[in-house]
């Protein structure tokens, strides 16, 4: 009976953990792979609706504009290091150094889609029109201190549906705004030319191209000074 009952106890103890251990699986599932939908905010000059991402009701001809702040650098690099499936030598954000190549450039599909960017811990993904007889994205203003960062990367991602299909490019942008001289400023081409096909819940499921100065930090911002800036499509 004795030895009966400490079997018993065994097996029981034995079900406990293999429970726990299931459950802990499925909650870092959640946690890695569950993305969090927010609406995306617009401060373009042009007034734009704002609409739930990844909805039928996302407008087509849309650009997204991503704003990464260096303080926030360690957030980024943790999550895109540890709870994603990247390249050996992975995209890390565009703060930390290492550079998109056509090994890594799928990395770039864990950095639109990261989750910090739709629950507020990174500023908002803002949405700005794509203009459908020049293809440009319209003027974006973006108020400085409501960043409050002294090397702010600015990214825009395009659908190649709002650009003819593909055949278009945004290959120089306008920059300007408080204390900055208004220039004009050419976008990566090795980089714009990768197409990204977005399958998260984040963003409409899309072929996209990314647009940048990386490395060129023309589009990375002091946004300590009170003030705003802009970029505005300018082929």
């Amino acid at each position: 009976m004795v030895y009966f009952k400490t079997n018993t106890m065994k097996i029981k103890q034995l079900s406990l953990a293999v429970s726990i251990t299931l459950l802990a699986i499925s909650c870092t599932k959640q946690d890695v792979f569950t993305p969090q939908s927010d609406d995306i905010k617009s401060e373009a000059t042009t007034t734009l609706a704002t609409s739930s991402v990844g909805t039928s009701s996302e407008p087509t001809n849309v650009a997204y504009v991503f704003i990464e702040p260096k303080n926030k650098q360690t957030l980024i690099v943790n999550y895109l290091k540890d709870s994603v499936p990247h390249a050996q030598i992975p995209f890390l954000g565009f703060n930390f150094g290492f550079g998109i190549t056509p090994s890594n450039k799928n990395d770039l599909l864990n950095y639109i889609n990261l989750k910090y960017w739709y629950n507020g811990q990174l500023p908002a993904v803002r949405t700005v029109n794509v203009s459908q007889s020049t293809y440009n994205i319209d003027s974006l203003s973006i108020n400085n201190l409501t960043i409050n960062d002294n090397a702010t990367w600015i990214t825009i991602l395009i659908p190649v549906s709002a650009m003819n299909n593909d055949a278009r490019k945004q290959t120089k942008i306008k920059i300007g705004g408080t204390g900055l001289k208004t220039s004009i400023v050419n976008l990566n081409s090795t980089i714009y030319n990768y197409t990204l096909d977005y399958t998260g819940n984040n963003l409409p499921k899309r072929r996209y191209r990314l647009y940048t100065t990386f490395v060129s930090p023309a589009l990375r911002f002091n946004l300590t000074r009170s003030g705003n800036i802009f970029i505005k499509g300018s082929n």
